[in-house]
């Protein structure tokens, strides 16, 4: 296959704004390069470049200054764009055009006057196609992936070189597929449009597999796993600096007692053998099959389909969250992912996964093991045990699993598998008939009233919004009865229509109309219950903006669901961190633990000496910067948003101080690469307290942790979703959260490599405010020395 040889331009911009509307170019890079078939592989060779800084004639965001580096000065004495896209227009000629998320860069040249109509294709929606269970498909943490990171990445001409080098490796990492699986992929995008199939076709035929991911082998910890067992209503406490919990998960695997461990993080379940899927994201068999036969695919369908068969090929797995999706495609895994009634009628796989008899414990994420419970039905021959991680994650889940959601895309997606909504989407029935078409003609209409109502409501819409009596006595929602009543009538006549239907059909088509007939009802009932007949058993609320409507239904206080779901269960126990005692207990109230009892697990070690530092007045910005820089050692500074983020960064951007920052230092997973191999001793690390909640479980080594701000945005703390009153609630609910937050943000420091430890806090409420019960929660623990300034 030596005539393998694929010519391109590759063309990156560095724009002074994200937004194309208020932005302009300010650098633009572009290279023409060749792909050849080299020593059994695919490489690169480069040919002329182009690059050129451009005067935006505006001022550019400091964001933007500072992740490219890029001087003020420099930008002034550059020329100006009118006088060189004529230049780069030349250069690209007729060539064939390639960029990282190029969608991105065409908009913004075809905004400033320059259009190309040459062919095009994105390296970046191959890479996600074709490497879909890489962690990020950036273009800087595939080029660090692939040890091909040109220098200064984003700077136009240097993300240019990487983007022809990263597209280069990544058809080389296709090759690595076996044979059979390359076929079958090649086959089903070649039944779409997609842009880079010919990049595929003509590539030579290689025998190199790429072997199947081995899970890492993990030490077992002696202690935790003897000492938890699967007794009902106890909650086992484990010391507060315990931080080796996925070692001792391991030790809990080896048991030869069966039973459902439900994980509070994700990252735990990374390196053990038996999981359960969620549902919500796990893969319908049946469903892949039969969309998998069309002789013609949208191009969304077919880079789903590719990425299943990607998946099921090198991890055997059915569970979908574990593969990077577009935002596109996930508004269409909806075709592909598993439904209780349907999936129980046609028995795939994820069901009879779901029968298998255990003999050892497995183990889920919280949410999975909520979801199960509600839904499907496990190990059906008898009742499992049940163990639970972490008290407060226990409770935020819980909560969320209890919530009843309804919109108009959830609707239409029963719907879109069935039939032909749209011209090209894929379809199971035969036609349209005219019941459906009436049926989403009156959905459509109805939660366009609905919004309409809420649109002239100041003329602004509000994040959420509580459906009390106040507001049920207001005339914008009177407005609703009549359409809700009408609607909810049109519901049961069209249950009558799709029973008839499936009366007549056979085959697969059944379980869909079942499917469908089931969710209808459920439909009907919860408008109902919102709009006509509210339980008062229940919190009814509108989440909404000028795009969309949700309609919101969860129970006012959580015990009465917690024992419905608790008897799916042989036994319940919880294994939890030593919470405070004002988290603690509310925790346990919210879901009803009070006949729970507690039970320690570990002796606890010798007690460690850990200063806290409080400032007891508040410190300006530049105080707060030179307090930090002063630090000896690697210390995270934890910001409470990203603006203060962002300013802190600029302040300490440019001062020759060691620093590594949230989205600044490139994306999650390259920033988490820097940090892992960062040598130095002196470092300033900057995160927001979001960030460090959803992305870092495990932290690298430090010394010192600055919190800005106490962490009162807790998940969950909107009163009045609690079923709260305004008056009253925040000691009682925002603040047990606010410190439970905190509690994880200590522990996970604490738990960081390092041997000295230092926690300094900038905001001086700790001392005074609240009862004192920031203060309090410090003073619970024999390891925290507390001084201030």
């Amino acid at each position: 296959m030596a005539g393998y040889n694929k010519k391109f331009v590759a063309i990156d911009l560095e724009t002074t704004h994200l937004d194309q509307r208020e932005g302009r170019i300010m650098e633009v890079g572009a290279v023409e390069f060749e792909l050849i078939w080299e020593n059994q592989a695919v490489r690169v060779k480069f040919g002329k470049t182009f690059s050129s800084l451009v005067n935006p004639e505006i001022e550019p965001s400091e964001t933007a200054l500072m992740i490219t580096g890029i001087k003020k000065e420099e930008l002034k004495n550059a020329p100006l764009w009118n006088s060189i896209k004529s230049e780069l227009k030349q250069f690209v000629g007729d060539a064939a055009m390639v960029g990282h998320n190029i969608g991105f860069d065409l908009g913004y040249l075809e905004n400033q006057g320059l259009r190309f109509k040459n062919s095009i294709f994105d390296s970046l929606e191959m890479a996600r196609t074709l490497l879909p269970l890489e962690s990020s498909h950036a273009l800087e943490a595939l080029a660090e992936r692939f040890a091909v990171l040109k220098n200064a990445p984003h700077r136009a001409l240097a993300d240019c070189q990487n983007t022809a080098l990263v597209t280069a490796e990544i058809l080389n990492e296709f090759l690595r597929y076996p044979a059979k699986l390359r076929k079958e992929v090649i086959d089903i995008l070649g039944r779409s449009e997609l842009d880079f199939i010919h990049m595929l076709e003509d590539l030579p035929e290689i025998n190199s597999e790429k072997p199947f991911k081995k899970l890492n082998s993990v030490p077992k910890i002696k202690g935790l796993d003897s000492e938890i067992a699967f007794v009902d209503k106890t909650i086992y406490c484990y010391p507060q600096t315990f931080n080796q919990l996925e070692a001792a998960l391991h030790g809990l695997a080896a048991r030869k007692t069966p039973g459902v461990i439900g994980l509070s993080h994700k990252v735990f379940l990374t390196d053990l053998e038996r999981t359960l899927v969620n549902p919500v994201m796990a893969l319908c068999e049946t469903r892949r099959q039969m969309f998998s036969q069309e002789t013609r695919l949208p191009a969304v369908i077919a880079k789903i389909l590719a990425k299943i068969a990607i998946l099921r090929n090198q991890r055997l797995d059915m569970d979908l969250s574990l593969v990077k999706w577009s935002p596109e495609e996930m508004l269409s895994l909806h075709y592909f992912t598993v439904d209780p009634v349907r999936c129980l009628a046609h028995d795939c796989a994820f069901v009879k996964s779901l029968a298998k008899k255990y003999t050892t414990p497995v183990f889920a994420s919280l949410e999975t093991v909520f979801e199960l419970a509600r839904d499907w039905t496990l190990a059906a021959e008898k009742k499992l045990p049940l163990l639970l991680f972490d008290l407060s994650a226990t409770e935020d889940k819980f909560s969320e699993s209890a919530i009843l959601t309804w919109n108009l895309k959830k609707i239409r997606d029963l719907f879109t598998p069935l039939y032909p909504l749209t011209p090209h989407e894929p379809h199971l029935a035969e036609g349209l008939p005219r019941e459906v078409e009436t049926m989403l003609n009156d959905l459509d209409l109805f939660f366009g009233i609905l919004h309409l109502v809420y649109l002239k409501r100041n003329g602004e819409y509000a994040e959420n919004l509580v459906v009390d009596e106040l507001e049920r006595d207001h005339e914008r929602f009177a407005k609703l009865f009549h359409p809700a009543e009408k609607l909810k009538n049109k519901l049961a006549l069209f249950a009558t229509f799709l029973y008839e239907e499936k009366k007549i059909s056979s085959g697969e088509l059944r379980p869909e109309l079942a499917a469908l007939q089931t969710r209808m009802g459920e439909l009907k009932f919860f408008l109902e219950n919102f709009f006509l007949a509210p339980n008062e058993k229940n919190i009814y609320w509108l989440k909404f903006n000028s795009a969309w409507v949700d309609l919101n239904e969860q129970p006012r206080g959580l015990k009465e669901s917690w024992d419905i779901f608790a008897e799916k269960f042989s036994s319940v126990t919880i294994a939890d961190s030593v919470l405070p005692q004002i988290s603690q207990t509310y925790f346990r109230k919210r879901l009803g633990l009070q006949d729970y009892t507690m039970q320690k697990c570990l002796a606890e070690g010798a007690v460690r000496n850990i200063p806290v530092r409080v400032m007891a007045k508040t410190l300006h910005l530049e105080k707060q910067i030179e307090l930090a820089k002063n630090l000896n050692g690697r210390t995270l500074l934890l910001l409470p948003n990203e603006l203060t983020l962002t300013k802190i960064y600029q302040s300490l951007h440019g001062s020759g101080t060691q620093l590594l920052a949230y989205k600044y230092s490139g994306n999650v997973p390259t920033l988490k690469n820097k940090l892992k191999n960062f040598s130095g001793d002196q470092l300033l690390f900057l995160l927001t307290t979001h960030a460090l909640a959803k992305h870092w479980r495990v932290l690298p080594a430090l010394d010192n942790l600055v919190v800005f701000k106490l962490p009162f945005e807790a998940r969950g703390s909107k009163p009045a979703l609690l079923g709260l009153g305004e008056q009253g609630s925040f000691v009682d609910t925002i603040l047990p959260r606010a410190i439970s937050s905190l509690h994880r943000i200590i522990t996970g420091f604490l738990a960081a490599p390092g041997e000295q430890k230092h926690i300094f806090i900038l905001d001086p409420r700790l001392l005074t405010d609240y009862d004192r019960s920031f203060l309090n929660y410090f003073e619970e623990f024999p390891e925290f020395t507390i001084s201030t300034d």
